[in-house]
């Protein structure tokens, strides 16, 4: 199943109504995470951060959105949006722009509830 198809069936069997809080919005929290890091392995998409004493690390990253309430203990989550290079750009790729990404993907309401945004800096 796919997150869309996952998240429909929380949708359509009532589990996503215990989310809705404040003024019938879903909550969702958009955070970046590494789930990859090495000092010697590296790929054509990996980031890199290159160190002082001229070690590099390379790594992988992804923006992990999520249906978080207070009043649940339980969060829901939505397809992620990885931060790697994209095609035709020098630069590397970045939280900031792997949310907006995940945002223009994702504007258009396909979870059927208005939703709150919760960010970090």
């Amino acid at each position: 199943m796919t997150f869309q198809e996952v998240y429909e069936w929380l949708n359509k069997n009532g589990v996503l109504k215990k989310f809705v809080y404040l003024d019938e919005e879903i909550l969702i929290a958009l955070d970046g995470t590494e789930y990859f890091s090495s000092k010697k392995i590296s790929c054509p998409h990996c980031n890199f951060r290159n160190h002082r004493n001229g070690t590099t690390t390379y790594f992988h990253g992804c923006v992990t959105p999520i249906v978080v309430s207070p009043n649940q203990k339980q969060v829901i989550n939505l397809e992620p949006e990885f931060i790697k290079k994209q095609d035709g750009h020098q630069k590397q790729d970045c939280e900031n722009a792997a949310v907006k990404r995940w945002l223009n993907k994702n504007h258009q309401n396909k979870y059927g509830y208005a939703a709150t945004l919760l960010g970090d800096d």
